[in-house]
């Protein structure tokens, strides 16, 4: 894992030195070519971006059936779908900060009540979303992989993620 984690820290270190935000990464995940000249960092190319994430994605799918010990059939199975909700993710994702930022500026304005609560409305809806895809994602989940796999799964999926923050906050620190 550690040879694919310093693959992933290497990339990371490109994107951060191209001016890319935690919140551009996170948002880039998955990017359709149609969307990606509006989420590449300033000055780098779209491609680019795109080939990264997509590198990225592929090693992420790699560690997670090694790690697993998911059969290819398998793996072809859950992988689109797996993406595919991950996708929807991201434009959720995408639509709460807009959200949050209406919210902050109609709060800022000393807006009526009802726009504060048609503005918390919209958060909590978008939340709600979010929280059918997190449920559709374990029903995938629990539908192809034995219990242990599951198990498997959950730990692979915390640590991925805190290698990767715990590698971005350290080049963060040695800059």
């Amino acid at each position: 894992m550690n040879q694919y984690i310093k693959i992933i820290f290497i990339l990371l270190v490109f994107l951060w030195a191209c001016h890319g935000t935690a919140d551009e990464i996170a948002f880039a995940q998955e990017a359709k070519s149609d969307e990606a000249e509006q989420i590449a960092p300033a000055g780098q190319d779209q491609a680019d971006w795109l080939l990264l994430w997509t590198r990225i994605q592929k090693i992420r799918m790699e560690q997670m059936q090694k790690a697993l010990q998911i059969d290819k059939d398998v793996m072809n199975k859950i992988a689109p779908k797996l993406n595919e909700i991950d996708e929807k993710k991201r434009v959720i994702g995408k639509e709460r900060l807009v959200l949050l930022r209406k919210l902050k500026q109609v709060s800022k304005e000393k807006a009526s009540e009802a726009q504060l609560k048609e503005a918390l409305a919209q958060i909590e809806e978008n939340q709600s979303a979010l929280t059918r895809l997190k449920d559709a994602n374990q029903a995938i989940i629990k539908e192809h992989l034995t219990a242990k796999q599951q198990a498997e799964y959950l730990l692979f999926q915390r640590q991925f993620k805190e290698e990767l923050r715990h590698l971005i906050q350290k080049e963060r620190q040695n800059r």
